[in-house]
């Protein structure tokens, strides 16, 4: 409910102090989520936990994670665009099919069906890949869902730089999503505890399996703009 701003010719004897107004509801939630940004800063645990609800007016869902981790740019893009072994070790993913791919020099193209199942939902889509290399190295990973009858939007990336350390990597991941329909609000908090928060873990266990042991601990190197 909106608050009717005080008016001073209502009268000239009351003082109105407008320390004590109430505060909107999108006011007290971006004050709140300030905090929770700044107590983030100090930690040095993962930060799915800060995933990022824009405003009242955008159900947008974004998040960032940029880490350093001990494996090479090249293995971590093989296994990021390796879609159709993502129901092998991605949590809730039960199908991986990829029915389109094309590659050229220093850039992968790949059309893969999807669906993640947890709880009592079952989600499908069709994700279009694309991986490309840049001329210093630098690799860039995108993938846009094309179901527009479930997501808004869905668009996930990842920029992958080399390390400050021999076989180490910069690994930047960033995703954001929306449901079409406000009544899969719901499932946004579902959503994002039961795949988006494991999703890196995920990765790191998969590049551990495909590769060995990282060369380094993965260490966080996080910054955010909003």
């Amino acid at each position: 409910n909106c608050v009717q701003p005080f008016n001073p010719f209502d009268s000239e004897e009351i003082k109105h102090n407008h320390e004590t107004d109430e505060k909107p509801a999108w006011h007290v939630k971006k004050k709140e989520k300030r905090r929770k940004l700044m107590q983030s800063s100090h930690s040095t645990h993962s930060h799915f936990d800060e995933l990022e609800v824009d405003s009242l007016e955008d159900d947008s869902v974004k998040f960032s994670d940029v880490r350093i981790v001990g494996w090479s740019s090249d293995e971590i893009y093989n296994v990021v665009m390796n879609v159709a072994d993502y129901k092998e070790f991605i949590p809730y993913c039960v199908k991986s099919t990829v029915f389109t791919q094309q590659s050229a020099p220093r850039h992968d193209y790949m059309e893969a069906e999807l669906m993640v199942g947890f709880q009592l939902y079952q989600l499908g889509y069709t994700s279009k890949v694309n991986g490309s290399t840049t001329l210093d190295g630098k690799k860039i990973v995108t993938a846009v869902c094309e179901n527009k009858d479930l997501f808004d939007h869905l668009n996930m990336e990842w920029k992958i730089s080399p390390g400050p350390k021999e076989h180490t990597s910069s690994m930047h991941f960033t995703v954001s999503f929306k449901f079409s329909n406000r009544l899969y609000n719901k499932v946004a908090t579902v959503f994002k505890s039961s795949v988006i928060d494991q999703m890196i873990p995920a990765f790191e266990s998969r590049l551990r399996d495909v590769y060995g042991e990282p060369t380094i601990l993965s260490s966080f190197v996080f910054n955010r703009h909003f």
